[in-house]
């Protein structure tokens, strides 16, 4: 119990000095508060680029009182990992952000178990367990080249897209992501548009990107 205390200790702290460069909202968004500006030559978009790192820790352990043979059961798993982004400096408008996200799973049932893990499953592959025993996932969840001006971005590639029909659902170790290609503008004074094209999501229990209405057999 105290070593656990003591992580989750050393984790505040340290998100505390990451709050002046993003803030964790209450619907579990982050957002960027603050980030690299515009240059004046290529060597500087990488070193006048930004890293933010996040360390993340889920634990879920269910007892019940009455268990039901393949529908509930008493199990453990733990998420332990984090994210680390990195957005460069922009020139003449153009610039890119990559995200590499793991979660590892050093305290989890057996393959038989995995059946029951309910909620905790997003901290885990359930699919790459049980097609090849393998705990834990690592993937680039976020990568996009993004061109804009004072009222306009564009963003192509993998990324965040918190919308009407899409979210992040970013409550565990690894967000929703998509891969495709969106516009935001504030060209209308007051009012902001927006418009996407999406082909691919990698859900936040996946290692890889797909269609966005299919999974294989996953």
């Amino acid at each position: 119990m105290l070593r656990v205390f003591l992580i989750a200790l050393c984790l505040s702290s340290l998100s505390l000095a990451e709050s002046l460069k993003r803030q964790l909202n209450a619907n579990s968004t982050v957002t960027f508060l603050e980030t690299p500006q515009e240059v004046e030559n290529l060597a500087e978009v990488l070193t006048e680029g930004q890293f933010y790192g996040r360390f993340r820790l889920n634990v879920f352990s269910f007892d019940w009182d009455d268990e039901v043979e393949g529908k509930t059961g008493d199990h453990q798993t733990l998420g332990v990992g984090g994210s680390i982004h990195y957005k460069s400096a922009y020139l003449n408008g153009i610039g890119f952000t990559a995200g590499l996200y793991t979660s590892q799973n050093p305290w989890h049932m057996d393959e038989e178990n995995l059946k029951y893990y309910k909620v905790g499953k997003g901290v885990l592959n359930r699919h790459d367990v049980a097609t090849k025993n393998k705990y834990g996932m690592t993937n680039l969840a976020v990568a996009y080249l993004e061109l804009k001006n004072e009222k306009n971005a564009v963003k192509i590639g993998r990324q965040i897209v918190e919308s009407y029909l899409t979210k992040s659902n970013d409550i565990k170790m690894i967000p929703n992501t998509f891969e495709g290609i969106t516009w935001a503008s504030k060209e209308l004074e007051g009012h902001k548009l927006w418009a996407g094209y999406l082909v691919k999501q990698k859900l936040r229990d996946h290692n890889d990107f797909h269609h966005l209405f299919a999974y294989d057999d996953g």
